[in-house]
């Protein structure tokens, strides 16, 4: 009969296009954890990584080893995004294949992850780069210090701190701002005063360089328990994992710097 053949081949289309959703259902699940189930893990590092930056005054440790996974594991994710979008064409143009129901498409889901994870580090490295800008001169005046084989005096060094690429930027930045100020007025003045770094006796000393404030309060939440912590003048207190806190910065800086404090 005319209507038991057409609702017979509804039927089968229909469970046709479910066979066919179940399979790119089952694609996407399959190829996640190849391409996105490491990158999670990688992802939670770069975000601790990049809050750390964000709220610390000073510039911390250039975390080479997170940093080197994300941009491995960012380049293979995209070689992956890039094959599954060429399969996928493919498969579209296949006349004997059925359109997916679904409103995605596996290679869009590893996108959105890999967008993530490239969020995560450019705001990273955004941060640090932010600091190298305002602490430049120190970082160049250490270099310099370091290459005569003397001692910067700088209280807080911040160069070791620093990735090679960075400590290009922060010279080339420190050279710069010299320059311009020798363009727009500073050649005026005595030889001896035509530094934005010290230069004792003839100039200022150590009191022209930018430092970071480390007294200023900061949140933090300890990853675990840091027993009794000095809080100076006399103070002191126990702090256990996962405890939230307000303090200065100075009191600590060595649990950040050693992953043991995570700021907030």
């Amino acid at each position: 009969m005319f209507f038991e053949d057409h609702l017979e081949e509804s039927d089968h289309e229909d469970a046709r296009q479910d066979e066919v959703s179940q399979e790119a259902t089952r694609h996407s699940l399959a190829e996640r954890p190849s391409a996105g189930g490491s990158s999670s893990s990688i992802v939670e590092l770069l975000k601790e990584a990049a809050e750390n930056e964000r709220h610390c005054p000073d510039i911390l440790p250039y975390p080479t080893a997170t940093v080197e996974s994300a941009v491995a594991q960012l380049a293979s994710t995209q070689a992956r995004v890039r094959q599954l979008a060429e399969e996928e064409k493919r498969e579209a143009a296949d006349p004997n294949r059925g359109r997916s129901l679904l409103p995605f498409k596996p290679s869009d889901i590893i996108a959105l992850e890999l967008q993530r994870a490239q969020f995560f580090l450019c705001e990273l490295l955004r941060c640090r780069l932010r600091k190298v800008e305002l602490l430049a001169a120190t970082i160049y005046y250490e270099g310099v210090q370091e290459a005569q084989g003397a001692d910067s005096g700088v209280l807080l060094p911040q160069r070791g701190h620093l990735s090679e690429n960075e400590k290009i930027v922060a010279d080339r930045l420190a050279e710069l701002n010299q320059n311009l100020l020798l363009r727009v007025g500073l050649q005026a003045a005595p030889q001896e005063l035509r530094h934005l770094t010290p230069n004792p006796p003839y100039a200022e000393g150590m009191e022209m360089l930018p430092v970071p404030d480390i007294d200023q309060y900061v949140f933090g939440v300890a990853l675990e328990d840091l027993g009794v912590v000095e809080l100076g003048e006399g103070a002191s207190q126990v702090i256990n994992g996962g405890e939230i806190f307000l303090m200065p910065y100075r009191t600590f800086r060595p649990y950040v710097i050693a992953g043991q404090v995570r700021l907030l």
